[in-house]
């Protein structure tokens, strides 16, 4: 497992965001200890919960445009409680 901050376009960490990597390739973009978007599988993913405003601006930063599926918050939660 590696935990990294994300960085916004002018290349600064932002605060209480972070990207896990898992040992098996996937991502996990965590804010304020809550997955909101990642990688699974290959597959770029975010949360079905409504985000907050700034969570929205960090989803949307890290998948800078890629389309991603939208999974259930409950499948995020699981895999952030395995590790």
């Amino acid at each position: 497992m590696r935990i990294s901050d994300l960085e916004n376009r002018r290349g600064k960490a932002i605060k209480h965001v972070s990207v896990i990597t898992l040992r098996n390739g996937d991502e996990l973009l965590v804010h304020y200890g809550t997955p909101i978007a990642g990688i699974v599988d290959r597959v770029y993913v975010k949360t079905d919960a409504f985000p907050s405003v700034t969570s929205s601006s960090h989803i949307d930063t890290y998948l800078y445009g890629r389309p991603a599926a939208v999974v259930e918050q409950s499948l995020l939660d699981s895999l952030l409680s395995a590790v």
